[in-house]
């Protein structure tokens, strides 16, 4: 699987179970997929702080700290 889907899978399991809000800016930045494996913009929900824009492997990489096991 490519660490964009698998982006894709953390960005549902963040969403979901943190503070954090994941949007897939992926159709704004179509060449990102292939360089970065995804662009995603981070926020946290319960303060609306937009804490910025995360490749796919550093979404991951957040999930992963959260607790998010494939």
């Amino acid at each position: 699987m490519s660490d964009y889907l698998r982006a894709l899978k953390a960005l549902r399991w963040v969403n979901i179970n943190t503070d954090y809000r994941v949007n897939n800016l992926q159709g704004s930045y179509l060449d990102f997929q292939e360089v970065c494996d995804g662009l995603f913009s981070l926020s946290k929900f319960s303060t609306k702080e937009s804490i910025g824009f995360r490749t796919g492997k550093e979404l991951i990489a957040l999930a992963e700290k959260e607790g998010w096991k494939e």
